[in-house]
């Protein structure tokens, strides 16, 4: 949980991404569709306006498309996707690649 804030703020990114839920605080824990519905609505949305960006495929790709959400999988090690699971509306290699997305 405090890896993806570091990460965050390595990046100079941490003030675009409100909220940001940690498991333990919202006592679920990915791919738990909770884990995704809470964040949604502190956002004052609907899942499916959403989009989840991750890098666990099992955990962000196949939680947030469980809930309706659109998700881009950022895949750093070019990882071939599970052709029998929920797909990423996108992949990105580096972070940069949200600004096409966005």
């Amino acid at each position: 949980a405090e890896a993806g804030l570091r990460i965050l703020d390595r990046h100079g990114l941490r003030e675009y991404f409100h909220p940001v839920h940690i498991s333990e605080a919202i006592r679920y824990r990915k791919p738990h569709s909770e884990a995704f519905l809470q964040t949604a609505e502190a956002m004052g949305i609907a899942a499916h306006e959403a989009l989840f960006i991750g890098d666990t495929f099992a955990l962000d790709v196949v939680g947030a498309k469980r809930v309706g959400m659109d998700v881009a999988w950022f895949d750093r090690k070019k990882t071939p996707p599970d052709l029998n699971a929920a797909q990423p509306d996108y992949v990105i290699t580096r972070l940069l690649d949200l600004l096409d997305i966005l």
